[in-house]
Parts: C-alpha cells; structure tokens; sequence
C-alpha cells in the first residue's frame, strides 16, 4: 500500500480550503501542511498565508486520516521551511551579498539617525562575528546607513536607561558595546566603510573600527561626549589609532564638531566626495583593488597591521577591561547621570557656570 497511518500527527489545513465532507461534522481538504504535535506548538506561531497574516488552521488527529509517507515527508518539511523563512535574522541591519566579493551591511534605523541600542549593539556583533564562515568570493564588508545619517550614536531611549543604571550594569553595558566595536575591527575580511552622512560619538568609533572610510563633503562629526557630563572610553582605543592621540586630545577635551575636510585631514576619513554617485564610484574602486589580491595575502597584510599596532601594548582584552571600567564609573557619578538627564531633559547641566 502507498498510505500507512501517521502516529502521532496532526494535520493542519487552512479554513478557507475545507470543503463539506459528509461523513463528518467538519470541512476539509488534502492537507497543505503537517506537524506533529510538539511542533506545532513551537512553529505554528510563524505560519504565515501569503497575506503576511497568521492563517487560520484546523487541527485533525492522525486517527482520522492517513497520508502517503512521501507527502508526510514533504508537507513537514515545508512546514518547517516556512517557520524558518518567517523569522527574520536582523531587525536593524541590512546583509546583502553585492557583486564582485563584496558583502553590504547597512544600518537601518534612518528614522532615529541610524543610533545605537542594545538590539542594534548585538545584530551588529554578530554579523561582524559570524563573518569568518562566509562564503570564500566574499572578499571585503562595506559598512555603511540608510538616510541622510551615518550613526548618531547613543539612542535617546537607551541613554533614558543608561542614565539609571548601577555601576555594574554599565560595566556589563559597555563591555557589550566594546565587543561590538572590536569584532568589526578583528574581522578577518577589509571593511571599508561608506560614511552616507553625519557620525556623532559612537559613530566616530564605527567609522573608526572600519580599515579606512570614505564620506560626503556635507557631512558633520563630533566626540562630544564631555558635553554630557561622560568620556568617550569604549571607542577611545580604537579613535585615538585612527587620528592619534595629538588629534584626539582636541575632540576629546573640547567636544566640538568639524566637518569631512577635518577628517580626511586628520586621518579619520580616506576621502570626502559631494555626492553618493561619487561615494559609491570611490567605494567600489577600492573593494575591485581588493578583489584583484590574494584573498589569504590580504587577510595577512591586516593580520600584520594589527599585530605590528599592538606590539608592546595590553591585549585587546585587558584593554577593553579597562576603558569599560572607565565608563561605568563616569556614567554612574552624579555628574555623568546630570549631563546625561539634562540633554534629555533639553536644559543646562549644573555644572555650567
């Protein structure tokens, strides 16, 4: 016989499928997807009808019908494919594959100046983690925003909470975005970065993790963190290798903003253009000079830079240790949570005189 029984299955069918069978006091039809039982609690959640709504679904036991084990087969897998395929991956971040080797991750949270959360903090970790497995003619990540901004850093919403929180849980909150920072910059693949707009704060850090960066004329910069009462310690490492420690101090010490032409001057972007038609000709132009290298000769050459950067100084661990432990402790003093609530509060701080 090609049909057996199915112990232990349910058959799942969309209502608006079922036609008027006489022997029972239900509608059905052949079944268009199958789980068993512990399945469908965990998946029936995700099953989706081509409207993006969840579908209505009448469950029957297996007593009641039976299925060619081929289509038994079948059915659940596609049940379960389609589980998957509900689930998106990232909620902020765009990973598209571009032609010629080049992998795209684009932030994407133009409404709020593509600003950091916790969410954001993690999707970007994980991307930039989980790229040593990609494909091999991936050969260079450009990291670049949706809308008319790079990043903006901090997000008002998780800076609310920030401004509340303990010494222990800003410790954990920075060591989490130090991770995030340096696994863009340990990525074994180039990343070059495509500076859409303005990067504020953590911005600057992102700009400053990529292996170089090219950005608009038009667009504006700033470490502005002393301003808020708080330091720029989480990203400090990696900004002070970037402009150096002579460039740093100024940004660092007066928070004040400069434009494209004062980054490429002091090293932070590559080149600065006037429109994204160049942008994208001069990002282009350099991820096809990649693509012409050896792909283990290049992975390498960064190798080398890293190490020859590090020599004589701290591990990245013990250096993330530290700067983590500096900006908990300055977001936790009663200066840190002043600058911090009066920017939400959109008044002076008190220290002002």
């Amino acid at each position: 016989s090609h049909e057996r029984d199915i112990s232990g299955i349910y058959i799942l069918e969309p209502i608006s499928t079922y036609r008027r069978n006489s022997r029972t006091s239900c509608v059905r039809k052949t079944p268009t997807k199958m789980l068993s039982f512990n399945r469908l609690l965990s998946t029936s959640g995700a099953l989706t009808s081509s409207a993006g709504r969840l579908a209505q679904l009448r469950i029957f036991p297996s007593s009641s019908r039976s299925l060619p084990s081929s289509s038994m087969m079948d059915v659940a897998r596609a049940a379960h494919s389609n589980s998957q395929a509900a689930q998106p991956e990232y909620q902020f971040l765009k990973v598209e594959k571009h032609p010629h080797g080049v992998r795209r991750v684009t932030i994407s949270r133009p409404e709020l100046h593509n600003a950091f959360n916790e969410r954001l903090i993690a999707e970007l970790t994980k991307v930039f983690s989980a790229t040593d497995n990609v494909d091999e003619d991936v050969r260079c990540i450009v990291l670049t925003g949706e809308g008319k901004s790079f990043s903006a850093g901090a997000d008002l919403d998780w800076m609310k909470r920030m401004a509340e929180y303990d010494r222990e849980a800003n410790l954990a909150d920075a060591s989490a975005l130090y991770r995030m920072f340096a696994s863009i910059r340990r990525n074994p693949l180039p990343v070059i970065g495509r500076i859409n707009g303005s990067a504020m704060g953590g911005g600057v850090g992102l700009i400053s993790v990529c292996d170089f960066a090219f950005g608009l004329s038009s667009s504006k910069f700033g470490l502005t963190e002393v301003r808020l009462g708080l330091i720029p310690a989480v990203i400090s490492p990696f900004v002070m290798e970037k402009i150096s420690s002579t460039h740093a101090s100024r940004y660092f010490l007066t928070g004040e903003r400069f434009d494209a032409t004062e980054a490429v001057r002091i090293g932070l972007l590559q080149e600065c253009v006037s429109s994204e038609d160049q942008l994208d000709e001069r990002v282009n132009a350099a991820a096809f000079q990649i693509t012409q290298c050896s792909p283990t000769a290049v992975k390498s050459c960064k190798q080398l830079i890293h190490t020859v950067q590090r020599v004589r100084t701290e591990t990245d661990e013990a250096i993330g240790e530290r700067v983590a432990d500096a900006i908990a402790t300055v977001r936790a003093s009663p200066q840190g949570k002043e600058g911090v609530r009066s920017f939400l509060e959109k008044r002076k701080p008190a220290w002002l005189l």
